[in-house]
């Protein structure tokens, strides 16, 4: 691949055509070693990329791809979605904390760059940051609480607690049940984590027996910058 064939300096730019087909490409080498190139993909629809090592468009080294009508992706960009389906029964409600899928394994949706697990066996659903960054962490949860006097859900990484909701304590209510015994629940945190700490998702409740159930819930989260 033709990397510069034609340079003007007329009007103090840059020009990288090949005059044929083929891509249009600029390669970044340190030590004779491929790093990035950056150009034009010919062979996809002409889209303008930035892609790992020496070739456009190879697997799993596109870092950015821009359509030639301005729609930008980040396909390596770390981001998941994992499903908590079924009925997870009996899983609080006398002060047990729950991790999301750690009874059940969760389903992933996605999983851009392989940072989360599904979980089960006793082990919850883990996000493993890859690099350090600002995370956004979503949470959404529908329980079955039958007479629970206090419920919180939280985000837990290795820095700290996030606690996403809090309802009523045996202070303010004699019992917490929702419409036909179920609350449903969402929100999300934004968290700074450096490589290699963890976040998992919790739930708990207080004031009765452990007959606080699943019923569904989602997690999901994206790096920020």
């Amino acid at each position: 691949m033709a990397k510069i064939n034609v340079i003007n300096n007329k009007s103090g730019s840059l020009t990288i055509d090949p005059e044929v087909a083929g891509d249009s490409a600029l390669q970044f080498d340190i030590n004779g070693t491929n790093e990035f190139i950056i150009g034009v993909d010919d062979t996809d629809s002409d889209k303008f990329k930035i892609s790992l090592e020496g070739t456009l468009g190879a697997a799993n080294k596109d870092t950015f791809i821009m359509t030639a009508d301005g729609q930008r992706t980040m396909p390596l960009q770390p981001c998941f979605l994992n499903i908590e389906g079924g009925i997870i029964t009996n899983v609080t409600g006398d002060g047990t904390a729950y991790g999301c899928g750690e009874k059940t394994a969760t389903t992933s949706i996605i999983n851009q760059g392989n940072d989360m697990t599904t979980g089960g066996a006793g082990t919850p659903a883990t996000f493993t940051a890859p690099v350090d960054g600002v995370y956004m962490l979503n949470m959404m949860i529908q329980v079955y609480a039958l007479s629970v006097t206090e419920f919180i859900y939280y985000v837990t990484t290795t820095k700290r607690t996030y606690r996403i909701f809090n309802f009523p304590s045996t202070g303010r209510v004699a019992s917490l049940e929702g419409i036909n015994h179920r609350i449903i629940m969402n929100g999300n945190v934004i968290a700074n984590m450096d490589s290699g700490e963890t976040a998992i998702f919790n739930v708990q409740a207080w004031g009765t027996a452990k007959t606080t159930d699943i019923i569904g819930r989602s997690i999901s989260g994206v790096l920020l910058f």
